[in-house]
């Protein structure tokens, strides 16, 4: 079984097990528990939806997570999509680009996170 649980940034999130139908079944609500916190709507902070969204993505390549991700304006966001177009979903380029189009001004670290994952998603784009 697949225990997914959302805290606070202390707390993480839970996820145990490695049943791939459970995974499914969790990954189908994951853009929920991203948008609705325990607390109600928009309660989640960006580190929160990527503390999530990071391990769910390992379990579970799920679409709309990696659609959703395209609204996470950081350079975390960039590292779990480049993860999903390196496992071979081809809808996350997209995702990719609409995120780094969305972002403000980066620390040094983020620009360089930033800038590796456009060029990646760039060349894979001309290969494809």
């Amino acid at each position: 079984m697949i225990r997914v649980a959302v805290g606070s940034h202390k707390e993480g999130v839970v996820i145990r097990g490695e049943d791939q139908i459970s995974a499914k079944v969790v990954g189908a609500q994951a853009v929920r528990r991203m948008v609705v916190g325990p607390k109600g709507f928009g309660d989640i902070s960006n580190s929160e939806r990527l503390d999530f969204a990071e391990p769910m993505l390992k379990l579970n390549l799920d679409k709309r997570l990696i659609s959703f991700l395209a609204n996470v304006h950081e350079a975390r966001a960039l590292r779990a999509l480049m993860y999903c177009l390196e496992k071979g979903v081809e809808s996350t380029a997209e995702s990719l680009v609409k995120n780094a189009e969305g972002m403000g001004k980066l620390s040094p670290k983020d620009g360089k996170i930033a800038a590796k994952s456009l060029r990646d998603v760039i060349e894979y784009i001309e290969v494809t």
